[in-house]
């Protein structure tokens, strides 16, 4: 769930060995008509909350493989190595999150930092969502370079290829009117076009040269 209310992924997920769920490394915050409405489905409820000061928590999690290739990309700290660049509280409410998906048998399972120093020198298109994806449909060069297959009114479908070279297909929806980063997703064992809201994306990554849509 995006904080814009965008269910950007919905998957039944089963324990298997080398499996992880991963998120972000400070506190996100959605707006109350939308919590209010999402909690309407009890599904929604493991990852969006009111918190003490009266602001709705929310928890963006999704699926990784914590195996080795993982390893050898990422670095994996098992206490806090930097307390400005993992919140407490963003601990605290994943914590609070997984207990609610798996039951209170996952308090007791480690909680591990993991960080990428990386240089990702494919292009970053931003802008509003039309403009994005006007930009895409008028430029079948950047389909090619991203991996895009397909693009529809708010939506777009990109190639996917794993460590092991298997090859699938994923697709993205975009919340109307909003500020998004599209880019692609290079490591953590997967590649392919990607988009993240654009506060989220630059706030733990350095732009080397600005692009956008216009």
């Amino acid at each position: 769930i995006l904080p814009n209310g965008v269910l950007e992924t919905e998957k039944e997920l089963a324990p298997k060995k080398d499996k992880g769920m991963i998120t972000y490394a400070y506190p996100q915050t959605m707006s109350d008509p939308k919590a209010e409405e999402l909690l309407a489905d009890p599904i929604n409820e493991p990852f969006i909350w009111k918190r003490d000061d009266g602001s709705w928590a929310l928890v963006q999690t999704w699926p990784i493989n914590f195996d080795d290739p993982f390893r050898k990309e990422f670095e994996v700290a098992e206490a806090n190595p930097d307390a400005n660049l993992f919140s407490d509280q963003a601990v605290t409410e994943f914590r609070r999150t997984c207990a609610a998906m798996f039951g209170p048998q996952a308090e007791a399972v480690p909680i591990f930092y993991c960080k990428r120093p990386g240089k990702n020198e494919k292009p970053v298109y931003t802008g509003k969502t039309e403009d994005l994806l006007a930009y895409l449909r008028a430029n079948k060069d950047v389909w090619e370079e991203l991996r895009v297959t397909d693009v529809a009114e708010t939506s777009f479908k990109t190639q996917t290829k794993d460590k092991d070279g298997n090859v699938g297909e994923k697709e993205f929806t975009m919340q109307p009117g909003s500020d998004y980063a599209f880019y692609m997703k290079i490591g953590g064992g997967q590649e392919m076009a990607c988009v993240s809201m654009l506060d989220a994306f630059v706030r733990d990554r350095d732009l080397m040269a600005e692009a956008s849509s216009q």
